[in-house]
């Protein structure tokens, strides 16, 4: 199973039945039960293609913001991201137009969970060691009164590592 595929993870469960449902908004929506397992897949499938294209969005907006200031940032992040979530938006309500709704959510713990559970415990290993390091430069940058962009990667990398070390606990209690 490859990074992206153990990321989407964290979008199904299993309910008590077998069936798996599937969460598009994750914690913040209703979810589907996805019968037969090709439409898991499928569903999974586009995930990964979401995710995998979403990351350069973010990083085109990270440099951007780096080289020419956050207002030129915000702008092509709205460019870029309006146009992807509506993407998203149009695609997911294809895949589950016709699927029955899940009788229940998905909470925030299942969720990292299942992900945490798909991870390899060595990977969990390297990303929490890589959001630590961006944690040092957050407070590196803090330190040069880069306040604005030392802040926010201190808060959001230090919040992935808080994620990435619940879901070693997690992966190593299932040992």
């Amino acid at each position: 199973m490859g990074y992206f595929d153990e990321l989407a993870e964290g979008s199904f469960k299993k309910d008590a039945n077998g069936d798996t449902l599937f969460y598009p908004w994750g914690v913040a929506g209703k979810g589907y039960i996805v019968e037969p397992e090709r439409v898991h897949k499928r569903i999974r499938n586009f995930i990964n293609i979401f995710l995998m294209t979403m990351i350069p969005i973010g990083i085109v907006g990270f440099v951007v913001w780096l080289l020419y200031g956050v207002y030129l940032s915000i702008m092509i992040l709205i460019a870029l991201g309006i146009p992807y979530i509506g993407w998203y938006i149009v695609v997911i309500r294809m895949m589950t137009s016709g699927l029955a709704y899940a009788g229940e959510s998905l909470t925030v713990s299942e969720s990292y969970s299942n992900s945490a559970k798909s991870h390899s415990l060595a990977r969990l290993i390297w990303l929490i060691a890589g959001n630590l390091i961006f944690v040092v430069v957050g407070f590196w940058m803090l330190s040069r009164g880069e306040f604005v962009m030392g802040s926010l990667g201190v808060a959001f990398f230090g919040g992935c590592a808080l994620v990435v070390a619940y879901m070693i606990m997690v992966k190593i209690g299932e040992k």
